[in-house]
């Protein structure tokens, strides 16, 4: 029960907005703000919620990505270094910054591609590569390349293009 309380928190409070478009080599916004915002829950076992704020003039990306396991026990937080969206597409790179499990994910990159093809959230499409070098990550995220596809069972995410 304390683990579902845990997941739920997380979920509740990562609701937000993942940002960016073009960005310069030092992470800032160089166009208008787009962003990503969601929770999705993956067949695979892994609860997952996204959140990071538009950038705007000199204010870089920031965001973050939490993975919970199923029984909330390992939880990974990562924070979002690189945000491109195009059409209902985002592109996503993130560094982890924590990992409950102790197994040294703490420095690893995360390359993540999302997509948003309407309601119900379940057509939606999660693609993501793990344990890559910073270099790795933006070689992916620069050719906006797939990755390893999960199945999305509930949740939902939406792409916003700037108004």
């Amino acid at each position: 029960m304390r683990s579902n309380i845990l997941v739920l928190a997380v979920a509740f409070v990562l609701v937000g907005g993942m940002a960016s478009v073009g960005l310069a080599n030092n992470g800032k916004a160089v166009g208008p703000a787009d962003k990503v915002t969601g929770s999705v829950v993956l067949a695979e076992g892994w609860a997952v919620s996204f959140d990071a704020h538009a950038a705007k003039a000199d204010r870089a990306v920031k965001g973050k990505f939490v993975s919970a396991n199923e029984n909330g026990l390992w939880v990974v937080e990562m924070d979002v270094k690189y945000v491109l969206i195009e059409g209902n597409a985002a592109y996503v790179v993130a560094v982890c910054t924590s990992d409950s499990s102790g197994i040294g994910l703490v420095g690893e990159w995360w390359y993540f591609k999302l997509v948003d093809n309407g309601q119900p959230g379940t057509k939606d499409e999660y693609y993501s590569d793990a344990l890559l070098t910073e270099a790795e990550a933006l070689q992916k995220f620069n050719a906006k390349t797939g990755a390893l596809a999960y199945t999305i069972t509930d949740g939902n995410i939406m792409v916003h293009q700037p108004k």
